[in-house]
């Protein structure tokens, strides 16, 4: 049943919020870079991240503006609450999300590479599976 919901939201298909729908298409399943800014993606790739998740980390922060942004890799530490402001990544997100999905009030993406919240009051508050 989750490589369903997966299947379903893949290509934005099923999806009602046009800020999601819009990171889909353009973020997500998009092959080239959004804008020329690359210093996100050259830290992530010195971390060990893989290519094609530190483009679209890259493309994230450069399509949503995001001027605050915390990614927290495999083994660092998981906050305890959400500062005010802050987009945050968890990469290899099954092993890090626990407690902070019970957060309620902010919009979250679960790919199978890695999940975000967004601290903006402003978006839907939905929990998107893609």
């Amino acid at each position: 049943m989750k490589m369903l919901s997966r299947i379903r939201h893949w290509r934005g298909h099923g999806i009602h919020s046009p800020f999601v729908y819009r990171l889909v298409r353009e973020v997500f399943t998009g092959s080239g870079w959004v804008g020329e800014e690359r210093s996100m993606y050259n830290i992530l790739i010195n971390k060990g991240v893989q290519r094609k998740t530190a483009r679209q980390l890259q493309n994230l922060a450069t399509h949503c503006d995001i001027k605050e942004m915390r990614v927290i890799m495999p083994g660092d530490t998981t906050p305890e609450e959400l500062d005010a402001n802050t987009t945050f990544i968890f990469i290899a997100p099954r092993r890090t999300k626990h407690n902070l999905m019970a957060q309620d009030g902010r919009l979250t993406i679960d790919t199978h590479r890695f999940f975000i919240i967004f601290n903006d009051r402003q978006l839907p508050h939905q929990h998107f599976r893609i």
